[in-house]
């Protein structure tokens, strides 16, 4: 975003590209996660549970938000007779 040096049109564009797939991953993981910890995890490694979903999301996060943006596809060769 603006820590990356992106500044008005530049970074509405990447977060109508990189939010809602965030959005999405989050609403998809942190329920079944933490409906795993309370039910199967012991207390004790509870705060470890999700310390290691939340540092393995946090990775998740960054690739979509250092991916290069999806480019239009280069025009076939031509052909010189």
């Amino acid at each position: 975003g603006a820590g990356q040096g992106l500044h008005g049109a530049q970074l509405v564009r990447k977060l109508r590209r990189e939010v809602p797939a965030a959005l999405l991953a989050n609403y998809q993981l942190w329920p079944a996660a933490h409906l795993i910890n309370f039910a199967f995890v012991p207390p004790q490694y509870r705060a470890l549970y999700v310390n290691v979903v939340s540092f393995a999301f946090m990775m998740f996060l960054s690739k979509i938000a250092n991916a290069a943006p999806a480019t239009a596809p280069a025009p076939p060769p031509t052909k010189v007779p």
